[in-house]
This record gives C-alpha cells, sequence and structure tokens, in this order.
C-alpha cells in the first residue's frame, strides 16, 4: 500500500513525535537503542504515518519481520537489542498495552 505524504502535515507531525521519542531513547539507554528505535521510526513514519505510540502488534511483526532485516543495515549489537530496544520505545511513547514484540 502507497500512502501520499506530499502536503501532509500529518507526516510532519508523526515524525517530530517520532524524533523526540528517539532523543529520549538515546538520551536515556544510548546510541544503540537509540539506533533500533530511529530504524522503527522510520518504518512507521515512511511507511504507515503511524507514530510510535500508535503502533499496533502488526507494525511491530513487520518491522521485525521484513523491514530491519532488510532495511535497517542493523550492526550484531543492535540485532541482539532490538526487542529491549522496541520496549523502550513504548515505555518512552508512554503506552500502557504494549504491543507483542518478541515475535
Amino acid at each position: 500500500v502507497e500512502r501520499s505524504l506530499s502536503a501532509s502535515d500529518d507526516w510532519e507531525r508523526v515524525e517530530a513525535d517520532n524524533r523526540e521519542i528517539v532523543r529520549q531513547v538515546a538520551d536515556e539507554h544510548g546510541s544503540i537503542h537509540a539506533a533500533n528505535v530511529r530504524a522503527f521510526a522510520d518504518f512507521l513514519g515512511n511507511h504507515h504515518s503511524v507514530r510510535i505510540a500508535d503502533a499496533t502488534e502488526e507494525h511491530v511483526a513487520e518491522f521485525r519481520t521484513e523491514y530491519y532485516p532488510r532495511n535497517a543495515w542493523p550492526s550484531d549489537d543492535q540485532r541482539a537489542v532490538v526487542e529491549r530496544s522496541l520496549r523502550l520505545a513504548f515505555d518512552v511513547a508512554d503506552v500502557e498495552q504494549l504491543p507483542r514484540i518478541d515475535r
């Protein structure tokens, strides 16, 4: 599914919200987690125009199985902690009910 991002105030708002979560993860948990969360934010914003706080289990599964291995070019260190990174992102986003992450 292609989404038009031209003239999208929504995309700018999504990116700003997601960028803030990436910043907080970087500040509180370091660059490896921040790189994973940035990849997740890029995936959500560019492919779904969705904020991290609004990501579903389906988004997480698609990110983990399709986008992350093919597009994020993660290091071994990043791969080893990606589940933790996603949990940190949802914690920072103050998501009450976390989507399933460990698929």
